[in-house]
């Protein structure tokens, strides 16, 4: 679920330690990873700057993403009048060296947004080709929407609860793409809209690759591949449909089979867990109690009883 406030330092776990260029490696005290291991299309991270930002930090930044200040120093636009505030503290970049400032100690955080992604967001809408054509003064944006999504896309990528799974991270993305595209009003003219349903044979088959899927992750772009449709179409089209995005029927029906390995009473939590796509038994107990109030293994000893 999105949040409209930045995750707090305790809501963030460990991710995995990105060596950056030695020349900024004395000033980079702390970077969190996510999304790389898991296939992601899109890739997160939380940095801590003891000692500031400047433009020389992060050469390497050269894809479109979304960068967002949670806490400290101010961040200014050099030779500009753009500078972060209550309600402005996101900034989109096409892609390019950063020229970002902040004088103090600081963290944010950075949402990169492969060229890819736009360029399928566009296909969608049937709008022209985005790239080299990616706004550069989307800085400290007051657009509530955007901050509630990026906020939301980073509050699951570093959740220590329910692990996010690729089809929810890549629907995500692909709303992220999908404001941004509208923000920067690409499309000439008349507004082009995409189809906003799937068939009856399309959603079908749609459900039926997630079926095959409960056991293991797969993808929003693998489902909508069988489908023939793009990923965004697949992701409003089912959600229409079912009144749920893709990943949560997913989730759903996950926990609809736990519910019966756990009837049948002949497996451990452990295995029930591994054979309906829970990364552990930890992972099911979460989801489960979530979904039913309690534990899966108090779950079925009530039906017992």
């Amino acid at each position: 679920m999105a949040i409209s406030t930045p995750p707090s330092p305790d809501a963030l776990r460990p991710g995995w330690d990105l060596p950056p260029p030695p020349l900024v490696r004395d000033r980079l005290s702390r970077g969190r990873f996510a999304g790389l291991d898991q296939g992601w299309p899109a890739l997160a991270a939380v940095f801590d700057m003891p000692q500031g930002v400047s433009p020389q930090d992060f050469p390497w930044d050269r894809v479109p993403g979304l960068g967002l200040r949670l806490n400290g120093a101010r961040v200014r636009l050099p030779g500009s009048a753009a500078a972060s505030g209550p309600g402005r503290n996101i900034s989109f970049w096409p892609g390019g060296p950063n020229r970002m400032v902040a004088d103090g100690p600081i963290r944010f955080a950075t949402i990169t947004l492969p060229g890819a992604l736009f360029e399928r967001a566009a296909e969608a809408l049937e709008a022209p080709p985005l790239l080299g054509r990616l706004r550069d003064d989307l800085h400290f944006v007051g657009d509530p929407r955007l901050h509630e999504l990026a906020h939301g896309f980073l509050h699951r990528a570093f959740c220590t609860g329910i692990a996010p799974s690729r089809l929810e991270m890549e629907a995500r993305a692909l709303l992220l793409v999908d404001h941004l595209l509208h923000r920067h009003d690409m499309l000439p003219g008349r507004r082009a809209t995409p189809r906003p349903a799937l068939a009856a044979a399309q959603l079908r088959r749609a459900q039926e690759v997630l079926e095959a899927h409960l056991d293991r992750d797969i993808s929003l772009s693998q489902v909508a591949a069988a489908v023939g449709v793009s990923p965004s179409h697949l992701a409003r089209g089912f959600r229409l449909a079912t009144g749920l995005p893709p990943h949560q029927w997913l989730v759903a029906r996950r926990l609809e089979r736990a519910r019966q390995l756990l009837l049948d009473g002949r497996l451990p939590l452990a295995e029930v867990a591994l054979r309906c796509g829970f990364a552990d038994q930890s992972h099911l107990t979460h989801a489960f109690r979530r979904a039913h109030g309690v534990p899966p293994g108090q779950w079925r000893r009530l039906r017992r009883e």
